[in-house]
């Protein structure tokens, strides 16, 4: 399946390209953060195709901090128009209400793990909520209901 594959995705960049004046050095030009992250996504999946599935937690956390920088870049270059009213809207229009939300998320969520890492042992409720077995089924959940309307 490999070789077929890679025989389109050769065929499919280069009908891309020739759309570019300068062939596959302008399609890098304009497409360079979106290619750049495709190949490293696809480095992954060829890693884990070695290593594992752990990877995916890789793929994941990539996928946050990624997000996270890109999310603070459009607060930063679309301040909101009028202050915002309420500490929710703070949140999510201001970068230090951004910021306050998701590390304090993060740390939150640092905290229980090592609480039941560390305190139950890995036996307890908790591990529902923040065991490694349930990190698949957060992340479908963010997924799916990242794509509801706002």
């Amino acid at each position: 399946m490999f070789i077929p594959m890679l025989a389109v995705a050769i065929w499919a960049l280069r009908r891309i390209a020739r759309r570019f004046p300068d062939g596959l050095a302008g399609l890098w030009r304009v497409h360079r953060p979106i290619v750049a992250i495709q190949i490293v996504s696809l480095g992954i999946v060829l890693i884990a195709l070695l290593t594992g599935p752990w990877t995916f937690n890789i793929v994941v956390l990539m996928h946050f901090v990624g997000w996270y920088f890109f999310a603070l870049f459009l607060i930063n270059r679309y301040p909101p128009k009028e202050p915002p009213k309420g500490v929710w809207q703070w949140m999510r229009t201001t970068r230090p209400g951004f910021m306050t939300l998701h590390l304090g998320l993060a740390a939150l969520v640092t905290l229980l793990i090592a609480v039941d890492m560390y305190h139950f042992g890995k036996q307890s409720w908790l591990d529902v909520v923040v065991g490694s077995k349930n990190f698949y089924y957060w992340t479908i959940m963010h997924v799916t209901l990242s794509f509801l309307p706002r």
